[in-house]
């Protein structure tokens, strides 16, 4: 290999030795025409690239670790590597002139655009000596963008050196994430009156020691391809003295959310989801930190139990007010001290789960304080046991209310009526079905059914009562009062939407209504006759959900389902209707030499079989009789799902009549049978 001065060197001996034998020399010059030797030199520019290699923290792993609590996290890796995706601009940052006096690139000119590689890095074009800069103009998703130039001078290092080479090497930030939440829980408050009362309220303050988990929400790729499933915990917290909780740090992009794993005991744990969407556009304005602020407390209920405490007079159906009351811890603390008030009652006292106990301090005028104590206890799961009512026994009868199959039916109103039929006395029957009439006074009573609970009859049946003071509370019931129930029904007119026409078969699904608005359990099935009306068995009174079981052959799939409320002895009706499935057909009328449209041909659209629940009828009807335009196209309004045929009735003028017939068929086959018709049609012609 010869270097380059040897080369330079060895063209120019071969172009004088070249020279020479080309020159003819004549036997004898004059001596005023010298002989002129013309020789070309060239000499090859030195030229430079730019190597730019731009990195960044990637995600390479996932390490799980224990946390203070003993929650196994999935905590990301982050390493440095090559990061790809950004865009730089290549500038001219001065006027790019060759030696020999071209002018390559302007001052700020745009030679090229490079984007980096997340395999290495990238080379620009061979360039002209001079000064450049490269600009970063968009920085992958997720990092920080670098809005510092880079300046690059490609220049020549020796007269060896055919291309010159300038590597940059540029880094951009991934951006961290924080998130903030606060925290408020609900906690007992014990004031003391002036007047000497002592409440426990509830009142909220800040939450410290609740530990939340940070989890992702969907999956996430990193690495070779490996996958970090949905809803990984990959970072826990506490909440301090102020409720406050952050969570930063680096972590893979893309949708979370926050959710309370542990807390303190007496609270109830939330089964709340925060989303939190830690993405670029959440960047925060004044840091390169992407950042999620939680604006709304996350609030945690105390786990407590309203209890209301009742005075009763000693038949225990007059409530009596302004008796003290006060009410005591396991430990002997008084935690209430109040007068009940006009119901008789001191309502809604806030206990935490335990064993309380209560007693009368102070009795109303005209009654005889009782000294007795008694207890209740509240369970964790709110459930109240023991006594919450101070009462003596009073005479009494009692009846018990129950449906027809001789479950308890709470809700029905008794009355108890005099001598003179005046209603001295009401009562409803409990959960338990009882019917309790306490404290009567000496008389002759009926005891009579006043209204029944919503969906039943009331008993039409009296029960004769004598009452002196001879009467004793009896042991057995006075009657069991069986009520019927007054159902309803629902019809449905099912139709098509288009004519009206009625459709049979159909199956409607009739289901209660859920806690959550949606369709329970299914109690009842109904279908369509032939007059198109389906109509349920006896319902309950109450809120039912019917669907559509399944679409009629040839209607759209749209089921319809509503939410109905049935009334006692009412028949609910509904019209539903079903749209049928339509389409058009489009014939296009060529000439077979020139494959232009014909205008004039004329085509005559019959039904050979149409919807079934229309029972043929209109089969073998004209539906269309449509012409072709000048782009030789001509198109049937909308037509119903069926079979149909086609015929050319018309031929232009001078065309030859091929007696051209189809048959197709509207939804499915349309497009299909469509492009058969033209085939044919263009084979035919």
């Amino acid at each position: 290999m010869f270097n380059l001065k040897m080369k330079r060197c060895f063209h120019l001996m071969l172009a004088v030795v070249m020279l020479l034998t080309c020159i003819q020399l004549p036997y004898a010059y004059a001596a005023d025409e010298p002989a002129t030797i013309t020789l070309n030199v060239t000499n090859t520019p030195v030229r430079g690239d730019i190597v730019l290699e731009k990195s960044g923290m990637q995600l390479v792993r996932f390490a799980d670790e224990k946390d203070a609590y003993g929650n196994t996290i999935m905590k990301p890796v982050y390493q440095n590597a090559f990061l790809a995706g950004a865009v730089f601009e290549l500038h001219a940052a001065e006027d790019i002139v060759g030696r020999e006096g071209t002018t390559f690139y302007k001052k700020d000119e745009l030679v090229e655009t490079l984007t980096t590689s997340g395999t290495g890095a990238v080379k620009s074009k061979v360039l002209p000596l001079g000064k450049y800069y490269l600009k970063e103009v968009s920085a992958p998703d997720g990092y920080v963008f670098d809005t510092t130039p880079y300046a690059v001078t490609l220049s020549a290092v020796d007269k060896k050196t055919a291309i010159v080479e300038v590597k940059v090497s540029a880094s951009n930030t991934y951006l961290p994430i924080r998130v903030t939440l606060r925290k408020e829980k609900e906690a007992i408050k014990l004031t003391e009156t002036k007047e000497g009362m002592i409440h426990q309220t509830i009142e909220v303050v800040a939450g410290e020691g609740f530990v939340f988990g940070l989890y992702n929400n969907g999956i996430i790729t990193y690495g070779n391809d490996q996958k970090l499933p949905a809803n990984t915990l990959m970072a826990t917290g506490t909440t301090d003295a102020k409720g406050n909780l952050t969570f930063s740090g680096m972590f893979p992009h893309g949708d979370y959310y926050v959710k309370e794993i542990a807390v303190p005991e007496g609270w109830l744990l939330s089964a709340d989801k925060y989303s939190v969407k830690l993405t670029s556009e959440n960047k925060a304005a004044s840091e390169n930190v992407i950042t999620v602020y939680l604006e709304d407390p996350i609030l945690n209920h105390l786990i407590y139990t309203p209890v209301t405490l009742t005075k009763t007079d000693i038949t225990g159906a007059e409530k009596l007010p302004g008796a003290l009351i006060e009410v005591y811890d396991a430990e002997g603390n008084t935690i209430y001290r109040e007068y009940t008030n006009s119901k008789g009652e001191i309502p809604n006292i806030p206990v935490v789960p335990g064993t309380y106990t209560f007693k009368e301090t102070y009795a109303p005028s005209g009654y005889a304080l009782n000294v007795a104590i008694k207890t209740f206890t509240v369970s964790a799961d709110g459930k109240v046991t023991g006594d919450t009512v101070i009462r003596d026994e009073l005479n009494r009868v009692e009846l018990k209310k129950t449906m027809d199959n001789g479950e308890p039916l709470p809700g029905a109103v008794f009355g108890l009526f005099d001598a003179k039929d005046t209603k001295i006395q009401e009562t409803i029957s409990d959960e338990d079905g009882a019917v309790v009439f306490t404290k009567i006074p000496y008389g002759s009573y009926t005891i009579r059914e006043v209204s029944a609970p919503y969906g039943y009859h009331p008993s039409e049946e009296e029960w004769k009562v004598e009452v002196d003071g001879t009467y004793v509370n009896p042991t057995t019931l006075l009657a069991t009062v069986e009520n019927q129930p007054a159902p309803g029904r629902i019809r449905i007119l099912k139709q098509d939407e288009l004519d009206k026409h009625v459709i049979a078969g159909v199956q409607f699904d009739i289901y209660t209504v859920g806690e959550d608005g949606k369709a329970g359990d299914l109690v009842a099935k109904m279908t369509t006759g032939e007059d198109g009306i389906a109509e349920s068995p006896e319902l309950f009174p109450a809120d039912y959900i019917v669907q559509e079981h399944a679409n009629p052959t040839g209607y759209t799939d749209q089921l319809w389902s509503e939410r109905l409320t049935v009334g006692m002895d009412e028949l609910v009706t509904r019209t539903v209707t079903n749209m049928p499935i339509q389409g058009k057909l489009r014939i296009v009328k060529t000439d077979s030499e020139t494959g232009k449209g014909l205008p004039g041909a004329v085509f005559t659209v019959t039904r050979i079989s149409g919807l079934p629940s229309h029972n043929g009828e209109n089969d073998g009807e004209i539906v269309a009789v449509i012409t072709s335009g000048k782009d030789g196209t001509a198109e049937t309004p909308l037509l119903t799902w069926g079979e149909y045929q086609i015929v050319e009735t018309r031929v232009p003028d001078d065309y030859l009549d091929d007696g051209y017939s189809v048959t197709v068929r509207i939804p499915a086959e349309a497009r299909a049978e469509a492009a058969q018709t033209e085939d044919a049609a263009e084979t035919a012609e």
